[in-house]
């Protein structure tokens, strides 16, 4: 079901300064679980098992990728979930992504945003616990995004895949916890690299440092103006790409990634002869720019 170990893909472009550049290719694992979304789920499901937990529950926007996926791990394993979605106003029908989540066994409710706004909170499983009426001890709960340490060790997997030196392995980041799993696995010799998707929001940094205590780089000159924000440029850059090696970026996440590396290699940031890997975390694709290909 799953394609794991994801595979390894060379670019093969005359990089200046000998640059080798490599593709994780996340996106491949599954086509609803897909990239950083498996990482994050897998040793959250261990540990809803291990803890004899009754029911699954996580948070998410309307179109979020981690609500899609922890939907479709659920159907898989069996296991009961219910998604916490940011909206009142919205329902089953309101987007396919909504209505795949739906279609998993996935039970929605959908929330003001005023509650959503609490996430964070200390109380807010308690909170959770009242609103549905579920007893606190037999919820395990998933941060949005699945933003935990089961997160950031399920991101470990990511470098442990990989079996040829590098210098730098380089990632999109949301909430940071994909790089900072990285972090905790890369070798002193090889650096890790966060390309924030979230615009002139620093504290994408702290949140990191949550899950890690080593060393990483996070450059935030490749956001387009913030999350989900986009541009002609960017979206010029998709077609390039998908045109160059028939892989599709999505503009939320790893076409800013792409984007970045392929700019810091013209800009000498990288050592010459240096070896770099960009992970493709998946992301859900705007399909009509491809249908303009």
């Amino acid at each position: 079901m799953l394609l794991i170990p994801s595979p390894l893909e060379r670019i093969l472009l005359p990089f200046k300064n000998n640059i080798t550049l490599y593709i994780k290719r996340d996106d491949l694992i599954h086509s609803h679980i897909s990239g950083n979304k498996w990482r994050k789920l897998k040793y959250n499901i261990e540990a809803f098992q291990q803890q004899n937990k009754k029911i699954l529950v996580t948070v998410g926007g309307a179109f979020s990728n981690h609500i899609m996926a922890t939907a479709a791990v659920s159907n898989w394993k069996k296991i009961p979930c219910i998604g916490i979605i940011r909206g009142d106003e919205l329902n089953i029908h309101s987007n396919k992504n909504l209505a795949y989540a739906h279609q998993q066994n996935m039970h929605l409710e959908f929330i003001d945003r005023h509650f959503y706004a609490k996430r964070y909170d200390d109380d807010f499983l308690e909170l959770l616990s009242n609103k549905l009426d579920i007893p606190n001890q037999d919820i395990f709960f998933i941060p949005e995004g699945g933003a935990n340490m089961e997160g950031a060790k399920g991101c470990e997997d990511i470098v442990h895949e990989i079996d040829l030196n590098f210098d730098y392995i380089l990632t999109d980041c949301g909430t940071g916890t994909t790089l900072a799993g990285i972090a905790n696995a890369v070798h002193e010799n090889q650096k890790a690299i966060g390309i924030s998707v979230i615009g002139n929001n620093f504290d994408i940094e702290q949140s990191t440092r949550h899950f890690t205590n080593k060393p990483f780089t996070m450059l935030h000159q490749f956001n387009f103006g913030g999350y989900a924000k986009t541009n002609t440029e960017l979206l010029d850059f998709i077609k390039y790409f998908y045109r160059m090696f028939q892989i599709k970026l999505d503009y939320v996440y790893t076409a800013k990634l792409f984007y970045a590396i392929f700019n810091l290699i013209e800009q000498d940031y990288f050592p010459p002869n240096s070896t770099i890997i960009g992970v493709h975390t998946g992301g859900v694709l705007n399909a009509d720019i491809f249908d303009e290909i």
